[in-house]
């Protein structure tokens, strides 16, 4: 992926160690004394560490292949042909496809 892509956004660090309307099940105790740090942060951390990283997804850059078009049969890529599809899977000719 090109870097110049990414878009960096401002880290506002917050009393609450909630996350939007995200829900984890075992989130207190997942979350017990977490030491919470910004993305461009913990880039920086010298030594070696397990993290987990909580992030929104705001855009899939398509045409970088993160999605493909599936056969709405067997969820299997289809292919383009004149004006339909051709599943790889179950050969099924459609012009209906999902995203995936």
């Amino acid at each position: 992926m090109d870097p110049s892509q990414i878009t960096m956004i401002p880290c506002i660090q917050r009393g609450s160690q909630t996350f939007g309307s995200s829900l984890y099940f075992f989130g207190d105790r997942f979350l017990h004394n977490a030491h919470v740090k910004c993305f461009d942060k913990v880039s920086q951390v010298k030594k070696e560490c397990m993290c987990v990283i909580v992030a929104t997804i705001t855009n899939l850059l398509v045409a970088n292949g993160w999605i493909y078009e599936a056969c709405l049969k067997c969820n299997k890529k289809v292919y383009e042909e004149a004006l339909s599809f051709i599943c790889v899977g179950c050969g099924n000719e459609s012009a209906s496809t999902i995203p995936k």
